[in-house]
C-alpha cells in the first residue's frame, strides 16, 4: 500500500495541481486524510467555473495526455457534475467537480470536518475508520459511525462541518469495534 506522503509525493512531482490549476484542484477523502485501503483512488475536488459547457474543451485538454483518460459528465446529488478519470504511476484518480468554487462542494467540506475529527479524536479513530472501511463502508460512512450515525450520514457530515472544534470534541466517539 502506498502510504499518505508517497502519494503526495506523487502528486507534487507529476505537476498534476499545476496541469488542473485552472479548475482550483484541492487533494480530498481517504487518501488524503491518510485512512485509505490497499487499493484506493485518489479523489480532488475541482471547480469548472464559469460552467461545464464553457470549461470543458479546457478540462479535456488538462487530461487528455494523462494515461487512461476519460471524461464523464452525469448529475450526482441532483447536480450537473464532472469527472475526469486517469492514472498517474498506476494509481487511479478521479478530479471530480462541479461549477460552484470548491469550497461549496460537498466532499471538501466532508474532508474538512473528517480531518477535525482526526485531530480531535487520533489514533483511535483512525483505527476504526480503516476497520470498517476494509469491512466495505465508505469514508463517510465509517467516520459517521464512529460516533453512532448510521442514517442520513453525509446531512450529519455537513452539519458537523458547520460546527466549532469545541462542539466537535464533544461527540461521543464509541471506541467500538469495526
Amino acid at each position: 500500500m502506498r502510504s499518505r506522503a508517497q502519494i503526495a509525493r506523487l502528486i507534487d512531482t507529476s505537476g498534476l495541481m499545476q496541469r488542473l490549476a485552472a479548475f482550483d484542484p484541492h487533494w480530498v477523502g481517504s487518501t488524503a486524510l491518510n485512512v485509505h485501503d490497499e487499493a484506493p483512488d485518489v479523489d480532488l475536488c475541482c471547480s469548472f467555473l464559469p460552467g461545464l459547457e464553457e470549461t470543458r474543451a479546457a478540462a479535456r485538454a488538462a487530461g487528455e495526455s494523462l494515461d487512461g483518460f476519460a471524461l464523464t459528465e452525469e448529475t450526482y446529488g441532483g447536480k450537473p457534475s464532472r469527472i475526469l478519470r486517469f492514472r498517474l504511476d498506476g494509481l487511479k484518480f478521479e478530479a471530480w467537480g462541479r461549477a460552484p468554487p470548491v469550497l461549496e462542494h460537498e466532499f471538501w467540506r466532508f474532508t474538512q470536518v473528517e480531518a477535525r475529527l482526526l485531530a480531535l479524536h487520533g489514533a483511535p479513530l483512525r483505527h476504526f475508520v480503516r476497520a470498517r472501511k476494509a469491512l466495505g463502508a465508505d469514508t463517510e460512512g465509517a467516520f459517521a459511525a464512529a460516533f453512532g450515525v448510521h442514517t442520513a450520514v453525509r446531512p450529519t457530515l455537513l452539519d458537523w462541518f458547520a460546527r466549532d472544534d469545541a462542539s466537535l470534541a464533544q461527540l461521543q466517539f464509541s471506541g467500538g469495534s469495526a
